[in-house]
Formats: structure tokens, C-alpha cells, sequence
């Protein structure tokens, strides 16, 4: 579990470091059109800064369980019924985020084999960002695993406490 650990701050990182750069590239191309200057790369950069930065953050988002969260309603419910509604939820998850890197991975294969590249200025690539979000949706579907196996020990744990998809 350290090393999801570990992956999942990386990512995280990087993904805080995308939206500065996000942030920064957008500044200065406001900046060069209000001088008149061209720069032709910058919308296409910002895009795929932010979606990296949106797939690389999944991952983490997911272990703190921040994707879900309806507390005056689970707050009502016993420690049983919580233990059990969390391995439903973990396991529809795991089916979702599943079918979602498969087809992330499916339309990267696909710009890759047909040399997709953007409508920008400066054609780019779609294989790249599409790679990127990869990388961010398979930390996601290990993390979900991770978390269907831990809410699978708590519910196998008649008097645990839910370990709220923390590693242990």
C-alpha cells in the first residue's frame, strides 16, 4: 500500500505543478495578445496541462474518498449497513473506473495507429495528452481496487471501524 501511496502523492504533485504551469501559460498568452504578440501554442498547452492535471488528481481524490460524499445521509446508518454500502459503492466503482481506462487506452491506441493531432496552431500529437490520461485513469483503477479490498476487510470485521480508504 506505500507504494500507492507513493504513486498517488507523485501524481498529485504533478498534477498541482500542471495547473501553476496551466495558470502561467495562460497569463502570459493574455499577456502577449493584449502587446499584439502571436503565440499560437498556448491554448493547446493549457488544455492539456488541465486535463492532466484533472486525470492525474483522480487518484488521490479517490483515496481520501472526496469523489463521494453524502454524509447526513450515511450518518444515519449503522456501522453494518455503512461497511456494506461501501463495498457496493467500491465495487461499482472499480466496474466504472475500469471501463473508463479501457476506453482512455482504446482512443490512445487509436491516435497513436492513425497520427491524430490537434486542431491548433501547432499541430500536436493527440496520442500524448491521451497518454497522459491514461496514466491517470490506471493510478485511479488501482486505487479503487486498493479501496474495494480494504471496505472487503471491513466488512469481514464485525466491530471495525470503516478505514475510509486510508492505507493501514
Amino acid at each position: 500500500m506505500k507504494v500507492f501511496s507513493l504513486i498517488e502523492k507523485a501524481l498529485l504533485y504533478a498534477a498541482c505543478l500542471c495547473c501553476v504551469l496551466m495558470a502561467g501559460a495562460l497569463f502570459v498568452g493574455a499577456a502577449a495578445r493584449s502587446f499584439s504578440i502571436p503565440v499560437f501554442f498556448i491554448e493547446d498547452f493549457s488544455t492539456f496541462l488541465m486535463s492532466t492535471c484533472v486525470f492525474f488528481g483522480l487518484a488521490a481524490v479517490t483515496g481520501a474518498r472526496g469523489h463521494i460524499s453524502a454524509e447526513f445521509f450515511t450518518d444515519l446508518m449503522s456501522p453494518g449497513v455503512k461497511r456494506a454500502r461501501q463495498v457496493l459503492e467500491d465495487a461499482i466503482f472499480v466496474v466504472y473506473a475500469g471501463a473508463l481506462g479501457a476506453q482512455v487506452i482504446g482512443l490512445a491506441k487509436s491516435s497513436y495507429e492513425s497520427g491524430t493531432q490537434s486542431m491548433g496552431m501547432v499541430p500536436v500529437s493527440l496520442a500524448i495528452p491521451q497518454t497522459i490520461m491514461a496514466i491517470g485513469v490506471l493510478a485511479l483503477v488501482a486505487r479503487t481496487i486498493a479501496n474495494l479490498m480494504m471496505s472487503i476487510r471491513d466488512l469481514a470485521r464485525p466491530n471495525a471501524q470503516n478505514s475510509g480508504g486510508q492505507p493501514t
